[in-house]
């Protein structure tokens, strides 16, 4: 999973970056929101999940053009309306060296709604599924309550823990690092809440090896302190510019400005908070 890839799909805003130089081997990121926890099925959030996706991963991903992608799942299929199949992709491992296994995906499901107190719930996306089993150890088959056709679109934004390792982590075992394990292209190395989080590349990755040995995000939520950050060279790239300052640093010389398009959801309701409403007349 591509560091750039995710982080501009999360945030949907234009991204300017410092062009570093090919010995650079750590990339500093000022980013706009902070983690509200560290727990990846704690607050289903932009800052929560650009984060998190680099060091645990889904069964069913997607690129920067919002495709369905493989991840820890090779290939998958709706064998009928309420049945879906899902071949494991082999090898995997955790990072301290525990396999990846079909049970980590019934343990990540089954715990989602256990979960309390969290701001914003990742429920809905299993909200549909009524059984997982495993016929093979490297194949799961999900059983829906109802015929749900973006069940691969629901999984992608669940990440999967292990059955071992965090059948009894906290927020509070994430946010302190200690149950930060995941099967990702990075390590987790540290975390100062709301105000730092440092990463480095995981050598053991089975996918492709990403460009950077080490990358730190800060947290600057002041927009103008970002752009003044960026300017002294103190990062290498933020996220979410003023509008203001877009033209400006598009003329500097010194930086490159590059953005996606992204997926979101905007929300119409009636006037319901006033009843009756005075404009509505039938």
């Amino acid at each position: 999973m591509g560091f750039f890839r995710t982080l501009m799909l999360a945030a949907g805003a234009l991204l300017f970056c410092a062009a570093p130089s090919q010995a650079q081997r750590t990339l500093t990121i000022g980013a706009q929101g902070a983690p509200s926890g560290m727990d990846p099925h704690y607050h289903s959030s932009n800052p929560n999940n650009a984060v998190l996706r680099q060091i645990f991963e889904t069964l069913v991903d997607f690129d920067t053009s919002g495709r369905l992608i493989p991840r820890l799942a090779e290939s998958w299929r709706a064998i009928d309306d309420l049945t879906w199949e899902f071949r494991l992709r082999d090898g995997v491992k955790f990072h301290d060296g525990t396999p990846f296994t079909a049970e980590d995906i019934a343990f990540s499901y089954a715990r989602v709604p256990t979960i309390t107190n969290s701001p914003g719930p990742f429920t809905p996306f299993v909200r549909s599924i009524a059984a997982i089993e495993i016929p093979e150890p490297r194949r799961i088959v999900i059983r829906t309550k109802e015929p749900n056709p973006f069940l691969d679109w629901d999984l992608s934004n669940i990440m999967i823990l292990s059955r071992n390792l965090h059948a009894n982590a906290t927020l509070g075992d994430f946010n302190a690092g200690r149950a930060m394990i995941g099967t990702g292209a990075y390590r987790h190395v540290s975390y100062t809440l709301g105000e730092r989080h440092e990463i480095t590349r995981n050598p053991a990755y089975w996918g492709e090896a990403q460009p950077w040995e080490r990358v730190v995000t800060r947290f600057i939520s002041n927009p103008g302190a970002r752009v003044a950050t960026l300017l002294s060279g103190d990062v290498d790239l933020i996220d979410f510019v003023p509008v203001q300052d877009v033209q400006r640093l598009t003329n500097d010389a010194r930086l490159a400005v590059f953005g996606v398009a992204s997926n979101g959801t905007a929300y119409l309701f009636p006037d319901a908070a006033r009843a009756p409403s005075p404009f509505v007349t039938d």
